[in-house]
């Protein structure tokens, strides 16, 4: 703050001024601490691995064209036994040719960081119960199993 005085007295003074000061981190803290307002307009940015996760290579594939349907396509999904070989697990075509498929039981979200572009629509005084859980539950409550 003593540099913003000493550049508004330098404006005053007639000098050309320009000041931009940003504390991103201080800025992300006192949003923390204080929420946001309805109608606020918020970006959301998600590291891969606080949305799908990375990419599991155990999740892909090759198989023999021969056991698929004749008209198999990218994008296509298929149930396969997962890489414990005790669950199943959804997989998508990613590539087709004479002899192969290529598949991929990974989320097509995997190794992606995202970013929300998000507006609050409303907001309201948490509940004594989402207070100590520490999250929302929602309109219709949330079910811990507890």
């Amino acid at each position: 703050m003593e540099l913003l005085a000493v550049e508004l007295a330098r404006a005053k003074r007639g000098s050309p001024t320009c000041v931009a000061m940003i504390d991103a981190d201080y800025f992300k803290k006192v949003n923390d601490t204080h929420g946001h307002q309805t109608g606020d307009a918020v970006l959301v940015d998600l590291p891969a691995d606080r949305a799908f996760g990375a990419v599991d290579p155990a999740l892909t594939r090759s198989e023999p064209r021969d056991r698929f349907p004749a008209e198999v396509k990218v994008g296509m999904p298929f149930e396969g036994a997962a890489p414990d070989g005790h669950h199943s697990a959804i997989y998508r075509v990613v590539s087709v040719d004479a002899d192969t498929v290529a598949v991929d039981g990974n989320h097509p979200l995997a190794g992606r960081a995202l970013r929300f572009d998000c507006t609050v629509l409303a907001v309201r005084k948490a509940t004594r119960e989402e207070t100590t859980h520490g999250h929302a539950h929602g309109a219709h409550g949330h079910d811990h199993g507890h």
